[in-house]
């Protein structure tokens, strides 16, 4: 479990820390003010030398097509929103303290002194007559793990695209991002497999019933060559869960994340999405099950009091309270974070003080 973690140089956050993590994390605050920027930065930082999901973040972001070109506009589309006040001439640097130890990966961008070869249509690797050699910038990932050597990796940009240099990249933690937009069923399919052929017997289909009591089977099907979890309501014909309401598919994303991120982080933005109040008890009952069965620690962001109250129920009536709820303001500029305790939470909700 991560204990603490610093950030500093990254999108909105130029100094950051939060200390006193738990097994379950839930982040509030108000719009435009890092809960997902802290999101994304704990993902780049359990993902070690893995510089590819860079691009995975610039997608949960809806940024999914990137064209060749001047090496500025690709810089623009690629990296330089990363770097804290677009500056990427200084360092992006994340770390954290678990367990056993402290883990630490850097950002920096330089320009790369290998050449770029200009393949030609037969796919042969020579380089074309007149093609010659082109030179292009490169994010650079160094991954510090707790025990071990240091790896490194590049993100390499140049006038005929992107290409990521690695070798056997280290991935200190197994992490899932579930985006505030998640439609992502391919991946869920897979997860729902892996969770089917797993030892353990998590009832998905329970979970499920929480917000669709109809709910009398779930099972992977492939219709016109996609695959996709359906289900069972009792209308003489399965549907796909993504037909049955936001609320049953988000429910559905996030326990599979949470399954399928065993021993590591489960990452789930605005997570009372498409849930009504009235089942957050029972949803939260169910996340913690499903925490400790997979031995994950669970960060998610919400905008809602309701959860973060129904949460705090729920972890108030176990013996080790393994439950933390953190707040972002922007102050002078900066992001500070306050960490609300057991008995401070407790007499913020009684009171109605403010707490998203």
């Amino acid at each position: 479990m991560l204990k603490s973690i610093s950030i500093t140089g990254f999108k909105c956050f130029d100094r950051f820390a939060i200390d006193d993590l738990a097994q379950v994390n839930l982040i509030g605050g108000e719009n435009n003010v890092g809960k997902s920027a802290l999101l994304e930065a704990i993902f780049l930082l359990i993902s070690g030398a893995n510089v590819g999901n860079v691009l995975k973040i610039n997608a949960f972001r809806g940024i999914t097509e990137i064209r060749g070109g001047e090496l500025d506009h690709l810089r623009e589309q690629v990296w330089s929103h990363l770097f804290s006040g677009f500056d990427a001439h200084r360092k992006i640097q994340l770390a954290a303290v678990e367990d056993s130890g402290e883990l630490k990966t850097t950002y920096d961008v330089h320009s790369t002194g290998r050449p770029v070869r200009k393949v030609d249509a037969t796919g042969s690797g020579e380089t074309r007559p007149n093609g010659g050699f082109r030179r292009g910038d490169a994010l650079r990932v160094e991954f510090t793990p707790t025990k071990g050597k240091k790896s490194e990796a590049h993100l390499v940009l140049s006038p005929e695209g992107i290409r990521t240099e690695s070798t056997e990249p280290q991935v200190p933690l197994r992490g899932v991002f579930v985006t505030s937009r998640h439609r992502d069923s391919a991946s869920d399919v897979e997860r729902f497999g892996r969770l089917q052929l797993s030892h353990e017997r998590f009832e998905l289909m329970e979970a499920l019933r929480i917000v669709e009591p109809r709910l009398t089977d779930v099972a992977t099907i492939v219709s016109g060559g996609v695959p996709m979890i359906y289900g069972d309501i009792g209308l003489g014909r399965k549907l796909p869960l993504s037909l049955m309401g936001e609320g049953v598919s988000r429910l559905c994303a996030t326990v599979l994340a949470i399954a399928d991120s065993r021993d590591g982080c489960a990452l789930i933005d605005e997570i009372e999405n498409g849930l009504h109040y009235s089942v957050l008890r029972r949803v939260w009952e169910v996340l913690r099950r499903a925490c400790q069965t997979f031995n994950v620690q669970l960060f998610a962001t919400t905008h809602s009091r309701e959860c973060a109250a129904a949460a705090h129920e729920v972890f108030s009536e176990t013996s080790d309270y393994n439950f933390a709820y953190c707040r972002l303001d922007r102050v002078n500029g900066e992001i500070n974070v306050k960490t609300f305790d057991r008995e401070t939470l407790d007499t913020a909700l009684r009171c109605n003080l403010e707490t998203r």
